[in-house]
């Protein structure tokens, strides 16, 4: 199959006051508010913006093509709706620092290596996800999975910047680092979070059917940089305060069941777009 990342490149410095509002959303997806455990982040500097998860409330895990050749304090976690203005958004957080699966300049698609975390520097005071730290008895091909993501809708219009969509499909090709599904992830949902029926962050959006996007989309199965992640989050284990979830201020209240808790390993629980190739990436970086 095609080695599609699914990329998107601000034009604008989009964590910036004054910026030009666009949204980037999954094809034929459904609009997915209430889950501000599902973030928008943004690397002005390179020129990058991608889907992430929380998933401790100082550890939000994300692709990790969209971090390569970039700097951890460069990031920002933007939380809610992100079409309005940063004044009025219901969280923005900074990123101290980041871990990356394998060498960090490298991408060896497929094999559970496209999987990245940041290590935020205050903490995520809203709902987190649970994630699987072993693949969860009973998953497999056939399972139901839901991407939630802000990537985009439509890959032949103007895109339009800042809300979360979900498309569920079942699971097919089950591979020891990667799964597929018909989700219809496009530009801007790399990294987005894989959540299985018991509202486990199972995979992370990798790759698609670009540049037509509306198919498949290929996730990195979590399990497998099990270690990576729960050493994240024991070593901001120490700097996590309050981790009781709060409203969900831009219209909703997080109290789905798939918002899961933060502990390592719940088993019962972006996209940037850039004119080249990430250094070391064999793949196509698909951009507009």
């Amino acid at each position: 199959m095609a080695c599609r990342l699914l990329v998107l490149s601000l034009a604008v410095a989009a964590c910036d006051e004054g910026f030009e509002s666009r949204r980037w959303d999954i094809i034929d997806g459904e609009y997915s508010p209430g889950h501000p455990g599902v973030v928008l982040i943004t690397n002005v500097p390179a020129v990058r913006s991608c889907t992430a998860v929380a998933i401790s409330p100082r550890v939000v895990l994300t692709a990790k093509h969209c971090t390569i050749d970039t700097t951890a304090t460069d990031w920002i976690v933007a939380v809610g709706d992100v079409t309005r203005p940063p004044s009025e958004r219901i969280g923005q957080l900074a990123v101290a620092d980041m871990r990356q699966a394998g060498d960090p300049a490298v991408l060896v698609q497929g094999s559970g290596e496209d999987i990245a975390v940041l290590l935020l520097a205050e903490d995520f005071r809203w709902k987190t996800y649970g994630w699987a730290d072993g693949l969860p008895e009973g998953f497999g091909n056939g399972s139901q999975v839901t991407l939630r993501a802000y990537g985009d809708t439509d890959p032949t219009e103007e895109i339009v910047f800042g809300v979360r969509y979900e498309r569920s499909a079942e699971v097919y090709d089950l591979q020891d680092g990667t799964f597929a599904a018909d989700v219809g992830g496009c530009h801007g949902d790399s990294g987005g979070p894989a959540i299985d029926e018991a509202g486990t962050v199972v995979g992370v959006a990798s790759v698609a059917d670009l540049p037509s996007c509306g198919g498949w989309t290929q996730f990195e199965r979590v399990d497998v940089q099990a270690e990576m992640i729960r050493a994240a989050i024991a070593d901001t284990s120490g700097a996590d305060g309050d981790a009781d979830a709060d409203t969900d201020t831009d219209g909703d209240s997080d109290s789905d069941s798939d918002a899961g808790s933060d502990d390592a390993g719940s088993d019962a629980g972006a996209d940037e777009r850039t004119g080249g190739s990430s250094s070391g990436c064999g793949c196509t970086i698909v951009g507009r």
